[in-house]
């Protein structure tokens, strides 16, 4: 039985049954305005707690701004992860040892660090 999400905007999309229950087909998806998509996301996360779609948004956002011709912008955002670290471990050397694992894996990938 299909079900009918509606949107905020008063747009439906019916939710796909099967291997993938309650899950959104990309075409049901890509029919929404990009801000749509955008806003329906963050409330999701939001609501849900989920640290790695918002910090995967900060991943992607030097890219997203270099796409849209904002370099200045790109390379701001570049750094501003990097200084919050460093300032997070300076008022709290320790945070170093909380974060080797995180050290570890990343050299591991990167041998050449």
């Amino acid at each position: 039985m299909d079900g009918l999400c509606t949107h905020p905007a008063g747009q439906g999309i019916s939710s796909t049954q099967g291997a993938h229950e309650g899950m959104s087909s990309f075409e049901e998806l890509d029919r929404f305005s990009s801000q749509e998509l955008h806003d329906r996301a963050y409330r999701y996360a939001e609501r849900h707690l989920d640290v790695g779609f918002f910090w995967n948004l900060i991943e992607m956002m030097p890219a997203a701004e270099a796409v849209e011709g904002e370099a200045k912008q790109a390379i701001a955002d570049i750094l501003h992860p990097s200084q919050q670290v460093a300032d997070a471990v300076k008022r709290d050397p320790n945070l170093v040892h909380a974060l080797r694992p995180v050290y570890l894996d990343y050299l591991q990938k990167h041998p050449d660090a």
